[in-house]
């Protein structure tokens, strides 16, 4: 996996990429989520599912790294993307145990939770549905 080039800048409400002339900026956790779930369709089996658990890793790295904004904490469809790339993968132990792993975590950071744009929904928990 490449690093980000130094002209990258990720902030809380954005990504560009100023050094190839980007004038419109995308949202930097969209981006993120839309980069997970396509690893977790990609049909690249456990190598996928573990590029998944990587790149939300690198999210959540990002969002203690700032403190808690709120704008950089994956959600519950970054959660159920890796779980989805899991339960798509080939090795049927380990991936179950992986899948169940995530969402365990996930779980525990949104079962409870009273904000609207984190509940937990029948979308997250039927990701895998439509293989």
């Amino acid at each position: 996996m490449s690093a980000l080039p130094t002209s990258v800048v990720p902030s809380a409400s954005v990504f560009c990429r100023p050094d190839h002339g980007v004038s419109r900026s995308l949202n930097f956790k969209t981006s993120n989520r839309t980069v997970i779930d396509a690893w977790a369709k990609a049909g690249k089996g456990v190598m996928g599912a573990k590029r998944c658990e990587r790149l939300i890793e690198r999210l959540e790295n990002l969002y203690q790294s700032s403190g808690g904004d709120p704008k950089l904490r994956p959600g519950p469809k970054h959660f159920g993307a890796v779980i989805d790339a899991y339960a798509r993968a080939d090795e049927q132990e380990s991936t179950a145990e992986h899948a169940e792993i995530f969402l365990d975590k996930l779980e525990d950071l949104f079962l409870h939770s009273t904000n609207p744009n984190e509940a937990l929904s029948n979308i997250v928990y039927n990701l895998g549905e439509s293989k």
